[in-house]
């Protein structure tokens, strides 16, 4: 295999190694995605951040297990995910608290009619 000189071909070798394959940032993409829209929706529709942000934080922890290139936006989504989580929660409980408190049978103040005082049980 010589060329027209009769030399060897002059091959050049890349001794550069290929960098090894870094994971995706899908999850870490979708986890940040579904916290933003979670936390928009918070102080509208409290069941929406409940639902998006509870995924958002399976996401994220998923995307920050795998590391690679998404591991900042899964750790930004994941703490946006907690926030709209606690708030939504927060915002359900508030509204059915009233509802809540009406289903209880128990009552620990009492107006007694016979002498016209106040009692107190079950807290003492």
């Amino acid at each position: 295999m010589y060329n027209m000189n009769g030399q060897y071909p002059n091959y050049q070798y890349n001794n550069y190694h290929n960098p090894p394959p870094q994971g995706s940032a899908g999850f870490g993409i979708a986890s940040l995605v579904l916290g933003i829209i979670s936390l928009t929706f918070a102080c509208c529709i409290p069941i929406i951040p409940a639902i998006l942000g509870f995924i958002g934080l399976i996401l994220g922890s998923v995307g920050i297990k795998k590391g690679g290139a998404g591991r900042g936006m899964a750790i930004a989504g994941l703490v946006l995910s907690i926030i709209s989580t606690i708030i939504g929660v927060g915002i359900i409980l508030l509204l059915f608290m009233p509802a809540l408190m009406e289903a209880l049978p128990y009552e620990p103040f009492y107006y007694n009619n016979m002498d016209g005082s106040f009692a107190c049980y079950g807290l003492i």
